[in-house]
């Protein structure tokens, strides 16, 4: 039904440039007319905040696991085609039978304003959990279920390098309500496979069992825990545990200027440093990022 509501919207689109064309004669009009629309519905593309970006066919939303309410393409329709036919039946001179659609049109302009966000809904299809068997225990949802294995080994390898660091988290789960800056338990942690790195590539309906494209996500949420509110200052010793972890360069911070000579300082130490010692050092940087408190990370 959404697609019919996209050609209703065209359709309303092409009565008004046909009216304008039937009022003005001014051979600029067709392009001005054109010139306007696109400024109008682009500004709702990208900031659909506003009262008319309810109404405007071309607000953005973008949710990964979200649906519209069934109801949502039919009263869309309604409300493009209704000021079609309401601008057709002017431009006929049939002003009396052009109320009926414009009421139409008028009715479910205001259930869509008054519904506003609420007219998404999570999808049951895509946004239910798929969990492995092994632990930590891991949790992807249905539409990412291909990357399941890919995310698990992941995660096993970057395990085995912190083998004998106590605390570490025992759930890591996509978590399709998740807002950023929602404060999250410690001994778990959100996989955000549908954006960075994790998402670039496409599977096409193919099981990712290789944890590559995975391990500087699960490093990163490791390395900075979920300090919101500027109270982790991203330390270079961070960036080293996110390298030493993934064994690539975190590609999370951009340098401007020279890459700080302490990455690569702490960098060596975790790869030189017996067992004991490392792991003594990791657990104390973990204590201070679930404190989030930089000024406790421990110098190499």
């Amino acid at each position: 039904m959404l697609i019919a509501a996209d050609l209703a919207s065209m359709a309303a689109l092409s009565m008004a440039g046909f009216a304008l064309g039937q009022l003005i004669s001014w051979r600029l009009a067709a392009p001005s007319l054109a010139v306007l629309v696109y400024a109008i519905l682009g500004s709702t593309a990208f900031y659909g905040d506003g009262f008319f970006s309810q109404l405007s066919p071309t607000v953005s939303h973008y949710g990964l696991w979200d649906r519209p309410v069934w109801w949502y393409g039919p009263v869309f329709f309604v409300w493009m085609a209704g000021i079609a036919c309401t601008i057709l039946l002017l431009a006929g001179r049939r002003r009396g039978l052009a109320l009926a659609p414009l009421a139409a049109a008028a009715g479910a302009a205001v259930l869509l304003v008054n519904s506003g966000d609420d007219v998404w809904r999570l999808n049951p299809e895509t946004s239910a959990l798929v969990c492995a068997n092994g632990k930590p225990k891991v949790c992807v949802t249905e539409l990412h279920r291909e990357q399941l294995l890919g995310v698990e080994a992941a995660i096993e390898q970057t395990y085995a390098k912190l083998e004998g660091v106590p605390d570490l988290p025992e759930q890591w789960s996509e978590n399709p309500t998740y807002k950023f800056g929602d404060v999250i338990a410690p001994e778990k942690r959100v996989l955000n496979l549908g954006f960075g790195e994790a998402s670039v590539n496409p599977t096409m309906g193919r099981e990712v069992t290789e944890p590559g494209r995975y391990l500087q996500e699960i490093a990163q949420e490791l390395a900075y825990g979920n300090c919101q509110g500027g109270k982790w200052t991203y330390p270079p010793q961070s960036s080293a545990v996110v390298e030493w972890l993934a064994g690539s360069p975190d590609t999370s911070v951009t340098y401007y200027g020279a890459r700080p000579k302490g990455i690569d300082l702490t960098v060596a130490w975790l790869e030189g440093a017996s067992e004991s010692e490392r792991n003594a050092w990791l657990n104390q940087y973990f204590d201070a990022v679930e404190k989030c408190d930089a000024k406790q990370v421990p110098t190499s």
